[in-house]
């Protein structure tokens, strides 16, 4: 089956079918951002949000009438057949390499804003102050003339050169003739990447995964590595993948805020102020303040209580009347999920 949702799905862990999708088309619950967790597939949160949920089925009976996966009450194996089936695809793919970083930037407005910025520089290059730019939204045009305007100077054109060189050295051939490709110029618009994948040889579904790889990959060379780069994509670095409620209930609570003062100042219920921090959870990983909300007796009671397999674990087990209630239990799930113990 040619389809990357073979490498979303395990011989060993049976999943939920409907969490995948939503992790896919970015529904931001605590369940789905919790077993998106647990099997490892968080990063591809949001990764194709026009996803169809019929095209989604439809993807997942021809791979189980192809005999590559089980499919048991909403919950997907892949067989010994679909196991050997998901290596060929690795092995004949695009394998993505900036997967880490895909939840720290709003990656659908950072491919035309490059464009456009070549486009600018390349036009200036050649003293050309007649011509039509690309079409994008009116904030992504007014970011790019004014980052150009603040950097303004004959030294842009070749320090913008050297900066996307710089990149472009840490990719292949065919990463960087891909990524080159598609910038726009003063002679030309650049290719689409269906034109692209034609003209390198490569899988047509490869075309939008190594796209927004790459874009990724350059922003995160840009945090670290550039200047003008850097300024382009400034407003484009999220300050947490969390929805924007969820950010504004854990800052309060990691200053020390109790969680009855953020019930009374955001006007908030307990269940929802207790979705936001498991969210954060999820987000923050080992570097959640847990001590803040489960006690060292809690904790020995859950340690007694569970081991094995964080999947299997169940809330119902909990024995005694502790205050041990789900949020604690699904709070302790988590963290034992994100021990780098």
């Amino acid at each position: 089956m040619d389809t990357y949702l073979i490498t979303l799905l395990s011989d060993q862990q049976p999943r939920r079918m409907r969490v995948i999708e939503n992790i896919l088309t970015n529904r931001h619950t605590v369940t789905t951002l919790f077993w998106g967790l647990r099997y490892g597939i968080l990063n591809w949160l949001g990764s194709d949000r026009q996803l169809v949920r019929a095209d989604f089925d439809g993807q997942l009976r021809q791979m189980q009438d192809d005999g590559l996966l089980q499919l048991d009450n909403q919950f997907i194996l892949l067989t010994s057949q679909g196991k050997a089936a998901q290596a060929q695809f690795l092995s004949q793919h695009y394998q993505p390499r900036f997967t880490s970083d895909y939840l720290n930037y709003q990656v659908n407005a950072a491919w035309p804003r490059l464009m456009f910025a070549s486009q600018v520089i390349s036009e200036f290059s050649y003293e050309n102050a007649k011509y039509a730019p690309i079409s994008f939204e009116d904030h992504e045009l007014r970011y790019v003339k004014r980052w150009f305007a603040a950097n303004k100077s004959a030294a842009i054109i070749q320090d913008f050169k050297d900066e996307l060189t710089g990149f472009l050295g840490t990719l292949s051939e065919t990463e960087a003739t891909f990524m080159t490709e598609l910038l726009v110029g003063h002679d030309g618009p650049g290719l689409s990447i269906d034109q692209l994948t034609g003209q390198l040889k490569l899988p047509s579904i490869d075309g939008e995964i190594m796209a927004n790889d790459l874009i990724v990959g350059l922003m995160q060379y840009a945090d670290q590595q550039t200047t003008l780069l850097k300024q382009l994509f400034a407003d484009l670095h999220l300050e947490s993948p969390m929805s924007h409620s969820g950010y504004v209930t854990y800052q309060l609570f990691v200053a020390n805020h109790s969680i009855a003062q953020i019930e009374q100042q955001r006007f908030l219920k307990l269940s929802t102020v207790r979705e936001h921090l498991l969210e954060a959870a999820i987000f923050d990983g080992p570097q959640f303040p847990y001590q803040r909300l489960l006690t060292a007796e809690q904790l020995a009671d859950f340690d007694a209580q569970y081991a094995g397999n964080i999947d299997d674990w169940q809330v119902q087990n909990v024995s005694g009347d502790k205050n041990l209630d789900f949020f604690n239990f699904r709070l302790f799930q988590i963290m034992r999920s994100t021990s780098h113990e």
